[in-house]
């Protein structure tokens, strides 16, 4: 069918052109044949006028098949790169990888995630049992990390958190063509849950004959979509990254302070870590009609870390939010939204409420970046080649990239993540 399509586009143009050429050459003569001011030569030359019109149409469809034949590609390319993404859970493009990371559904330049799937959310309310492996140990775990947090001052508090229950998919038909649509049922948990479980998968547990293995390997669950999360025996718990952009297309970053998650105890040698606009959606994040909505935990994001939004104090509005990727994390078990947030403010003017306006738990301060791959400086952030910087974890690298890649497109993104200058 794809060969057909192709097919048709390349027939059509060059059709009208041939049909042309034969109509015109047959008039021409025709007109030569007939007297001047008959009604004869005046019929022809009417026709001559409609074959030049449809000459022309045939020329534009021509200029235009580059760009359809083009746009094509990129979906084959982007489709082609999901698909693999399963099997290896990993993402590497040119000289950057993304660990633990793959595609669910992805934007391509310029069209958000959600105009190539659709997808509906029910919410219940309920909540997972807890695994007896995890039983046995998270107090213990918890207190740990209650230490951990009280001598290096990081903010650990037990708020609810919304669970991914279950997922499903099916194709509907939309418009003449038929679009994955996913159906999401919601349940709750809790940030201490997540942090005993979904950060704790690769912790050793010793077990009563002194033999080792990983929380991961006890619960013997590996699951290879999002579509596994149903089976999963720990809370699927949902996080979401949001890339920040000035009106002058600098790109926003945090460095990171006090976090629990992805903090400067994760950084490697004198690097700072930086992040984008992270935060773990809750139940409460909901659009005017009351339904689960991973955007409205977004714009509450930018709020809390940023101080962006509609309020007159907040340092800036924000003019577009749009959804750019959707993926499952391997590493934490975790499904991950990821957004473009477009502002109506430059790098200059917010640049002195920044201070006062982040969240002071997480973010020592603001740096920015021009919003382009062919910077050095952000190319060499997604590669992980940065001399002062380096992302914080998988999911900030993949937020920038959904992000970029909504902005430059797959090719461009390869040809510049290929460059090692």
């Amino acid at each position: 069918m794809s060969w057909l399509r192709l097919h048709q586009w390349l027939v059509r143009p060059f059709a009208l052109l041939l049909l042309s050429g034969a109509l015109l050459w047959s008039c021409s003569m025709l007109f030569y044949d007939t007297d001047d001011g008959s009604f004869a030569r005046e019929l022809i030359s009417s026709v001559i006028g409609t074959i030049l019109t449809l000459a022309a149409a045939g020329l534009v469809a021509l200029f235009a098949l580059r760009h359809r034949l083009a746009s094509r590609r990129e979906k084959q390319i982007v489709r082609r790169f999901s698909e693999d993404s399963w099997k290896t859970r990993a993402l590497t493009v040119g000289e950057m990888t993304i660990p633990h990371m793959s595609i669910v559904v992805s934007c391509t330049q310029g069209v958000p995630w959600t105009r190539r799937a659709s997808c509906t959310y029910t919410t219940t309310g309920a909540r997972r049992s807890r695994h007896p492996a995890v039983d046995a140990v998270r107090e213990e775990w918890l207190q740990g990390d209650r230490e951990r947090a009280d001598a290096l001052g990081l903010m650990f508090v037990d708020l609810d958190a919304a669970d991914l229950l279950d997922a499903s998919l099916e194709l509907r038909v939309e418009n003449g063509r038929r679009v994955p649509h996913y159906s999401f049922t919601l349940g709750t948990t809790t940030y201490f849950e997540f942090a005993s479980t979904a950060l704790k998968l690769d912790r050793t547990l010793v077990a009563d004959d002194g033999s080792e293995r990983s929380l991961r390997d006890v619960l013997g669950c590996d699951p290879h979509s999002v579509l596994d999360v149903g089976e999963l025996p720990i809370p699927a718990t949902i996080g979401s990254g949001t890339v920040a952009v000035t009106s002058n297309n600098r790109v926003l970053l945090s460095v990171r302070l006090r976090t629990f998650v992805a903090g400067p105890g994760d950084a490697e040698g004198s690097r700072r870590p930086v992040h984008v606009v992270a935060e773990g959606l809750i139940p409460t994040d909901v659009d005017d009609d009351g339904n689960f909505s991973p955007i409205a935990g977004a714009r509450r994001a930018l709020r809390e870390e940023l101080h962006v939004g509609p309020r007159s104090d907040h340092i800036a509005k924000v003019t577009d939010l749009i959804e750019v990727g959707f993926a499952f994390d391997h590493q934490r078990w975790q499904p991950y939204f990821v957004f473009l947030a477009r502002l109506d403010r430059t790098w200059a003017e917010i640049q002195p409420g920044v201070h006062a306006a982040t969240d002071s738990w997480e973010s020592a301060m603001l740096i920015s970046l021009p919003f382009d791959i062919e910077h050095a400086g952000l190319r060499l952030l997604l590669q992980g080649r940065h001399p002062e910087f380096q992302l914080a974890s998988n999911h900030a690298t993949a937020g920038l990239w959904f992000a970029l890649l909504y902005q430059h497109g797959f090719e461009q993104m390869r040809d510049e993540l290929s460059s090692t200058r």
